[in-house]
């Protein structure tokens, strides 16, 4: 009887089993395993690059910032640096081509002198002959030689002048070429400058497209948290198994009762400064000195210019005050289980995260896993009933159980979802509840507490 009993039950469970698992017809098993391996290996590789980790994104982030900061100050500095050459630059072009002129000109008297030094020797060379040839001497052939010699030596005298223009020019005219030089040298260097600054404008307008891409990205990630957290809040209120409503009115009155303190106290430091400010001037005025400068208010902390989005979020976790979500996290003492996945790993860790880009606090109630083994199935990690199995907008499908001992544990951003699997239904440890794409979004609670599911799991 108890055989016949169970005999259906088993034949229906492994049908939903094999509905479940079972590949579509029209294929060889090898062939299925074959394209559901491809497909397992694509959306793995698809699943990394999405699932980049926030905090390497923000590092990336803080780095060009960084790097855009000191390419901003070398810019700056090389900007005034050609600001400062620029007269410098516009009296040496106007030198050069002063300069340029007067070499054509000396040029042009080397020339003359060239040519003259050539005829006064010639001249010379040609007297020399007529003496030789009127060797004969005669009255006439002493006056004759009388008349050439004085020649000669009023040419010679000639020569010699012509000669020491022709080298004083040629000095001149290479002091003319050693300026030129110079100030062609310079002119190279002052264009060398505004070549490398129009380099480092151009890399400075990549590299900032480049950092506010990387930064649409990174808010695109933050709202992406923001929204599962309100989900999965939102989720757990329904079903009860998260009450903090009465808590969160109190830590929100508290925050603004802090936040006003620290607004009065600015305010009474203002007063002072005033004060103290008014006391200066009265004295300055007694003993004839100059009036003191205005009291300055205390410069603010230096950060990102807020995103619209990112205040908003920025907004909802300082209404609680940075305290507020630790206070809701619980210890958990008990025995370690295995994790959902086979060969898991931690994509995003469990608990406070400082954002280094726009400086906020956020508060992580959930941890991301992804697997090593490429498994993609989500197995319970505790015997427990399921209360939710259902699709939703942010996170995909999502099933939560419950377990003794007042815990939850939450199971999003699955893709499947077994038939066997329905609210109401009993699972077993290790009972397959799922499977995902790449990442699997995990939530521990206990008695309306959260609880570090890495307290709970072990990651082998």
């Amino acid at each position: 009887m108890k055989k016949a009993f169970l005999a259906p039950l088993l034949t229906l469970g492994l049908a939903a089993a094999l509905t479940y698992a079972a590949p579509a017809k029209g294929q060889s098993t090898k062939d299925k395993i074959a394209k559901a391996g491809q497909e397992l290996k694509s959306s793995q590789k698809e699943g990394m690059q999405l699932s980049q980790k926030i905090d390497e994104i923000a590092g990336q982030i803080v780095k060009e910032q960084e790097g855009f900061k000191k390419r901003e100050g070398e810019i700056k500095q090389l900007s005034d640096t050609i600001e400062g050459l620029k007269d410098q630059y516009a009296t040496e072009a106007q030198e050069l081509e002063k300069l340029n002129s007067q070499k054509v000109t000396l040029l042009s008297v080397q020339n003359d002198l060239e040519s003259k030094i050539v005829s006064v020797i010639s001249q010379e060379l040609s007297f020399d002959l007529i003496t030789d040839v009127n060797s004969t001497t005669t009255p006439d052939s002493i006056m004759a030689s009388e008349i050439l010699e004085a020649l000669g030596v009023v040419m010679n005298d000639e020569l010699k002048g012509l000669i020491k223009d022709y080298e004083n020019n040629q000095n001149f005219i290479n002091e003319q070429n050693k300026k030129i030089k110079s100030i062609q040298a310079s002119m190279a260097g002052y264009d060398k400058k505004k070549t490398d600054l129009d380099a480092k404008q151009t890399t400075q307008k990549e590299k900032l497209a480049q950092m506010k891409k990387d930064k649409e990205d990174y808010i695109a990630k933050l709202e992406k948290i923001n929204d599962e957290q309100d989900a999965i809040s939102k989720t757990l209120q329904e079903l009860k198994i998260i009450d903090d409503a009465e808590e969160k009115a109190k830590a929100q009155k508290e925050e603004a009762a802090r936040q006003a303190k620290l607004e009065a106290q600015k305010q009474k430091e203002r007063q002072a400064r005033e004060k103290e400010y008014a006391k200066a001037k009265v004295a300055a005025k007694k003993a004839g000195k100059p009036e003191p400068a205005p009291p300055s208010e205390p410069e603010p902390e230096v950060s990102e210019p807020a995103d619209e989005r990112v205040s908003k979020i920025n907004q909802k976790v300082k209404q609680y005050g940075s305290s507020y979500q630790s206070s809701r996290v619980k210890k958990y003492g008990g025995a370690k289980t295995t994790a959902p996945l086979n060969g898991a790993y931690l994509k995003r860790k469990f608990g406070n995260y400082n954002d280094p880009v726009y400086n906020i606090k956020l508060f992580n109630e959930n941890i991301v896993l992804g697997s090593n083994s490429g498994d993609t199935q989500v197995k319970a990690v505790l015997p427990g009933k399921v209360v939710f199995a259902k699709e939703t907008a942010v996170l995909d499908k999502v099933v939560i159980l419950e377990h003794s001992g007042g815990i939850h544990t939450i199971y999003a951003h699955l893709n499947q979802i077994p038939p066997t699997v329905r609210v109401g239904s009993n699972v077993k440890k290790g009972y397959i509840i799922g499977r995902i794409g790449s990442d699997l979004t995990f939530e521990v609670t206990q008695q309306n507490y959260h609880i570090n599911p890495l307290d709970l799991i072990s990651l082998r």
